[in-house]
Order: structure tokens, then C-alpha cells, then sequence
């Protein structure tokens, strides 16, 4: 398999991955042309680790050390404790 079709299949693997971990988003492109609001901090720390390209890093966490990063739980977390009592 030559680099170029590696390159063209982890490409493919990615966008997959963003359309698993943003299901209501939809693309074009490449782009993304809608966007849920956040709910919370937690929320907002994620969209931000999604642009720094940091979910990446806690997949291959995940695959490396075959335990879960925690990601959601903390994320469920953080939004719990930012969110407004009687909301």
C-alpha cells in the first residue's frame, strides 16, 4: 500500500470519526454549515478540543492503552455543574 492511498484511507477514518462525534452536524465539503449551541462548559470544551485536534489524541489514548479517556463522563460533568439550578 503506497503512502499516498494510507494518507486517503486516514482522511476517510477522520471524517468518519467527526460524523460519529457530531451526528446533528451536517457537512459539506468539509465544512460544517450548522451548529448546535452549547449546553455547558463541557460542550464548549469539547468543540474547542475538536478544533485543536485533541479528540484524535484521546482515540489513540483509547486504542493505545484500551481503556476509555473519560471524555464523555467529564463532559456530562461539566455541563451539569455550569448549568443553571432552575433551568
Amino acid at each position: 500500500m503506497s503512502e499516498h492511498e494510507r494518507d486517503v484511507i486516514q482522511r476517510r477514518a477522520d471524517a468518519a470519526d467527526r460524523k460519529r462525534d457530531f451526528p446533528e452536524f451536517e457537512a459539506k465539503q468539509g465544512r460544517i454549515i450548522e451548529t448546535p449551541a452549547p449546553r455547558g462548559l463541557g460542550d464548549r470544551i469539547h468543540l474547542i478540543a475538536v478544533a485543536l485536534g485533541l479528540d484524535r489524541v484521546a482515540r489513540a489514548f483509547e486504542r493505545v492503552t484500551g481503556k476509555p479517556c473519560g471524555c464523555a463522563a467529564r463532559r456530562a460533568a461539566l455541563n451539569k455543574l455550569s448549568t443553571p439550578k432552575n433551568a
